[in-house]
């Protein structure tokens, strides 16, 4: 699906119609309404005086049957770090917004809450990666350390680092006459970051946790919000039952 655009919607193109049981609920407690409508074999006749009514909490949960437009208002994408890519950022908060389609106002700040923890969750591995490939040279370094004394390893790894193409060579060459590969630079190299490392992945780890709580969040007050429509509902229903059985004896 496209992503749509931030701007208000006009309430004619916000979605289907409110459910029956909204527009019953509306119609019994509207003021200075006239009666039910005429049930067959029934005329219609004005409401009883002293109908059952909706308690605030049953008008409120039916009230929340009106969802939001999970186009209108879409929230700012998280702020970007130079060098970043907007339209991926963009992409992902369209994507969020469509697949947990907030309904009001705490959902939407919740979306806004996930949106910018996975965007820090895929920053963080961005930059977990770019630490290793600028630290490489250290790998290197400590590689060479095994077959070369200090300064020459230090200073082959350093003109390596500058990409000097005989430089590069000779050091593929040292590392697999040892029997190594660049698994072994890899490793030496997050050997040599490994603080750096482990603290961007409990930050990372940190975020997750965050991001799976608010899911989990949204998920329990859309069963409590449902759970309060329910018994909206039967209260409503019963609202309309309890008036059509006084029209029905005020009738007879």
């Amino acid at each position: 699906m496209a992503r749509r655009s931030r701007r208000s919607v006009p309430a004619t193109t916000r979605g289907p119609a409110a459910p029956a049981t909204t527009r019953i609920a509306r119609a019994a407690d509207a003021p200075g309404d006239a009666g039910v409508p005429a049930v067959p074999g029934v005329p219609a006749v004005p409401a009883a005086a002293d109908p059952p009514r909706m308690t605030r909490c049953d008008a409120a949960a039916l009230a929340a049957v009106e969802r939001l437009d999970p186009a209108d208002a879409l929230p700012e994408p998280p702020p970007l770090i130079d060098g970043e890519d907007g339209a991926a950022c963009d992409a992902l908060l369209a994507q969020i917004w469509e697949d947990v389609a907030p309904g009001d106002s705490i959902e939407r700040c919740w979306v806004d809450d996930v949106v910018n923890l996975v965007w820090d969750i895929r920053r963080l591995r961005r930059i977990k990666a770019s630490l290793v490939a600028g630290s490489a040279h250290l790998g290197v370094e400590k590689t060479l350390n095994a077959f070369l004394d200090w300064l020459p390893a230090h200073e082959l790894a350093q003109r390596w680092a500058a990409r000097e193409q005989t430089a590069v060579a000779q050091v593929d060459r040292l590392v697999a006459a040892a029997g190594l590969t660049k698994d072994t630079v890899t490793a030496q190299t997050f050997a040599a970051r490994i603080n750096e490392i482990e603290r961007i992945d409990r930050m990372s780890r940190t975020a997750m946790m965050r991001r799976d709580a608010i899911l989990s969040q949204v998920e329990r007050y859309r069963a409590a919000t449902a759970e309060r429509l329910r018994r909206a509902g039967e209260a409503a229903a019963a609202y309309v039952a309890a008036t059509r059985n006084a029209a029905t004896r005020d009738a007879a």
